[in-house]
């Protein structure tokens, strides 16, 4: 049953990112046993110039037994500069009375946050690294998480 909910938020994600501009977009699907703390998942872009410019955008599939109300990540990369660049962001999932800020269908969510405000210039086949640094071993009830350059 998560198999075919996957794939249907996939299909969503897909569909419209194509309609949306991205440059470049993926994902990375999360086991049912968790997203262990320090374990990265690295995005390789590719693109027809030399540099990639666009606002970063994630995107995070999860479903109601997520336990918290934000998720905290840590986004590396390097610029068009050959600086790395680490940010941390702290992503808000719901409000105050628990409801889930993402869409999807009910219990399966997918919440989509542009990260940054401006345009960033990443060169191609340059990598982004994405890390959770919540206070804990495993992360559960997240399944996919994905980034986009738009």
């Amino acid at each position: 049953m998560r198999n075919i909910l996957t794939v249907i938020l996939i299909s969503i994600a897909t569909a419209t990112s194509c309609t949306g501009g991205y440059q470049y977009i993926g994902y990375h699907d999360i086991p049912e046993s968790g997203w262990p703390y320090g374990q990265q998942f690295d995005y390789t872009l590719s693109t027809k110039d030399s540099t990639m410019p666009g606002n970063l955008t994630l995107f995070i599939t999860h479903d109601n037994s997520y336990e918290y109300s934000n998720l905290w990540l840590e986004i590396s990369y390097k610029n068009s500069d050959n600086n790395q660049v680490v940010d941390t962001f702290n992503i808000e999932m719901c409000d105050s009375y628990g409801n889930w800020f993402g869409k999807g269908i009910p219990g399966h969510y997918q919440l989509t946050k542009q990260l940054t405000s401006r345009p960033v210039s990443i060169p191609d086949s340059n990598v982004i690294s994405i890390r959770h640094i919540m206070r804990v071993d495993t992360l559960r009830s997240i399944s996919q998480i994905g980034i986009g350059v738009d």
